[in-house]
């Protein structure tokens, strides 16, 4: 299935092949090539390259979709905007910021910096945040990280247009985990508790939120702060931060509660991060519901994410689930519908 939906941009290939033949690139895998990436069907064609000299890492399109050229087109814009950043500021992370960019037409590539060392987890063996980053990484220096986070959002606003999350993204996200998530997760065994109903009134609160989001979703957001977007580097216990094509402006919680849910394993870890995150914020009954609307939204993205692998669901995004993983994913599931049960209790004032 995923074969007969994927189409490969027209001579995206040869456009890589001549890109990095000009500037004198090979990939440090030999057989990471841009032929394996589309057999692979991946999206896009990533990979280290060198010169001989420097290693940086390459990013082009490889598949012909819509959207694909715009999401590259953001992060090359934010990459550039992050470069000029880390020039007058010192960030608690570090990022592959921008060093070329070119292409013609709908076809993009990219040029950015390249870190090694460690990523904080993975959403295939660990399903969230792992202990060796939790002992590497004290929450105080993550809630650090995200607060970094937000202070730039008057550097970033001034230089480019961020697309704002508000209240019709909400719901659009919403409407997508009700046909893909809650639909059949209420028919399924899996489901003991949640009703029709109880899903109606989650949907209220971000309705009712309407006004709210439009005054407070202002914040400057990576999101997207999935543990294999979060690297730890070599030799040293600093932060740096992938992928920022979903970069955005929300919440200010948005990151914050995230990455707090990503360490639903580590209880103690969260609780101190979510405090230093609270002290940051400075708390109020604004940043109690603005922590509670994000919870919300993410506890319902990553329950849709359990349930989508352990049902079997998507076969054309995810492989099949290895049995072995399937207990630890049960846990994520129940984990992740209580948070989601304690912030529809939190918002209920609003209603």
């Amino acid at each position: 299935m995923v074969g007969r939906r994927y189409r490969l941009f027209p001579q995206a290939l040869e456009r890589i092949q001549a890109t990095m033949e000009r500037r004198q690139l090979r990939p440090v895998n030999p057989r990471r090539t841009p032929s394996l990436a589309a057999r692979r069907y991946n999206r896009y064609y990533m990979a280290p390259v060198h010169d001989r000299r420097h290693v940086v890492w390459f990013k082009a399109g490889l598949e012909n979709a819509p959207g694909l050229d715009r999401s590259l087109r953001e992060e090359i814009s934010i990459q550039r905007v992050f470069a000029a950043y880390e020039r007058l500021h010192q960030p608690r992370f570090d990022s592959p910021s921008f060093l070329a960019s070119g292409g013609r037409g709908r076809w993009r590539w990219l040029l950015r910096k390249y870190w090694t060392g460690a990523f904080a987890g993975d959403m295939v063996t660990h399903f969230g945040l792992s202990p060796s980053f939790c002992r590497r990484i004290r929450p105080e220096i993550m809630a650090g990280v995200v607060r970094d986070i937000r202070a730039m959002t008057p550097f970033v606003s001034a230089r480019i247009t961020l697309p704002i999350h508000d209240v019709g993204w909400y719901r659009l996200d919403f409407n997508y985990y009700q046909r893909e998530f809650w639909q059949p997760f209420l028919r399924h065994p899996l489901n003991t508790a949640w009703r029709p109903a109880d899903v109606r009134r989650l949907e209220s609160h971000f309705r009712r939120a309407k006004v709210f989001l439009r005054h407070r979703a202002t914040a400057f957001t990576h999101g997207d702060l999935y543990p294999n977007n979060i690297m730890v580097q070599s030799g040293r216990r600093k932060i740096v931060l992938f992928d920022w094509e979903l970069s955005h402006r929300n919440l200010p919680t948005f990151d914050a509660v995230m990455v707090w849910l990503m360490a639903w394993q580590q209880p103690t870890w969260r609780q101190v991060f979510r405090d230093a995150c609270l002290r940051s914020l400075g708390r109020s009954a604004d940043t109690d519901r603005a922590w509670n609307l994000a919870q919300l939204s993410l506890t319902i993205r990553l329950a849709g994410f359990c349930f989508i692998r352990l049902a079997g669901r998507q076969p054309e995004r995810y492989p099949p689930l290895p049995s072995r993983f399937r207990p630890v994913l049960k846990k994520m599931l129940a984990a992740m519908l209580h948070r989601l049960a304690v912030a529809d209790q939190s918002l209920r004032p609003w209603l």
